[in-house]
């Protein structure tokens, strides 16, 4: 359930937590970026 995960409270874990969201979220539109672009 993505509603029950909840990043932990200690700031230095929430940092490395919203890290690794942002960080699959840049590799999955990149990939999407570069599927689209021709070779």
């Amino acid at each position: 359930d993505t509603m029950a995960r909840r990043p932990p409270a200690d700031p230095e874990e929430e940092l490395r937590w919203m890290a690794q969201e942002v960080r699959g979220y840049v590799e999955a539109v990149l990939n999407s970026l570069a599927a689209n672009v021709p070779k």
